[in-house]
């Protein structure tokens, strides 16, 4: 019961403020400019003179051309948040689920699987570094998040593993968001696919070409097209030599947007406490579990669960610190 409160609690809240989000920064200015421009058009320009991310500038521009004018603006807004919603509640209940069946032939009820799919949720917003943009600045989260939120699916539909042709396509439209969208979320899931392959090479010694081994493969190939046109944008180019101040100094110790000097307390903010709170409550899904399977885990078993649960977060500090080191440096 506690459980689903606080699930519910977090449901209010999210929605309250998808309700009441307004535009901000350069969502202002772009809503000007979709007015006066078709899909192709906007594309077109955006591509040539700010940045390559022609998938989720496309999702941005119908965001954005839905908005007739400003009194009617939240409503779009709340769609938006409510689609990001639904499709990230979908994505974990079914991980959590199919995970369960998989690796410990175990189930548990519809109001506990969605009081956890929930609390996850709640988690990952509460751990979000910069959450207020990330989650609510459109602008950025057609970007950061949504890059996410699609990935979280297509890990949902592949371990679903089920041959239906409308999970495929949703698949492959997912990796082509992902590969035109965020530059560092593409690059981390590159980093991540080619050891995915090397340790799949070296467990097996030759590739299986089975269902499984084609679709990802294929999905692979959607992902590395979005990303490559993403890549050949002029407007990269252009885009580094608009800002002044110099991100290799300030993306650790400044806010993105203002410049204003982020203090040490701010890294250690209450949202995080929250977040490991929420992260906690896992526990007593792992002694819930532990209750209803057969099977018995070793503590190498668990040593190496919690090796493979690391790499992805290591890979992705990495990969992010490099791309600032490399390519974050405006004159």
């Amino acid at each position: 019961f506690l459980l689903f409160s606080g699930a519910f609690i977090f449901l209010l809240f999210y929605f309250t403020l998808s309700y009441n989000n307004r535009p901000t920064n350069e969502d202002v200015f772009f809503i000007y400019i979709v007015k006066d421009k078709s899909l192709f058009q906007f594309i077109h320009w955006f591509y040539n003179t700010w940045c390559g991310r022609w998938v989720s500038s496309s999702y941005y521009y119908f965001i954005l051309s839905a908005t007739r004018n400003y009194q009617t603006i939240h409503i779009i807004y709340f769609i938006y948040h409510l689609i990001t919603f639904l499709i990230l509640l979908y994505s974990v209940n079914s991980i959590i689920v199919s995970c369960l069946r998989k690796f410990f032939q175990s189930e548990i009820d519809t109001i506990t699987n969605l009081s956890f799919t929930l609390l996850f949720i709640a988690g990952f917003y509460y751990s979000t570094f910069q959450n207020m943009e990330v989650w609510w600045w459109i602008f950025a989260s057609v970007d950061a998040l949504q890059g996410i939120v699609f990935l979280l699916l297509i890990v949902a539909l592949l371990l679903k593993d089920k041959k239906s042709v409308l999970h495929f396509i949703t698949i492959c439209l997912c990796a082509l968001y992902l590969g035109g969208s965020y530059e560092v979320n593409a690059l981390i899931i590159v980093a991540l696919t080619a050891l995915y392959i090397c340790i799949y090479l070296r467990k097996n010694k030759k590739v299986v070409w089975n269902f499984h081994t084609k679709r990802i493969i294929i999905t692979f190939c959607f992902f590395v097209c979005g990303a490559v046109i993403s890549v050949l944008s002029p407007g990269n180019i252009k885009r580094g030599h608009t800002y002044i101040r110099d991100h290799l100094e300030q993306s650790t110790s400044y806010s993105a947007n203002t410049g204003i000097a982020i203090t040490p307390e701010q890294f250690l903010q209450k949202k995080y406490l929250i977040a490991l709170s929420l992260a906690a409550c896992f526990v007593l899904l792992g002694i819930l579990v532990q209750k209803k399977t057969q099977i018995k885990y070793s503590i190498s078993s668990f040593k190496r669960f919690l090796f493979l649960v690391s790499i992805p977060i290591f890979v992705s500090i990495l990969i992010t610190y490099l791309f600032q080191l490399l390519f974050l440096h405006y004159q």
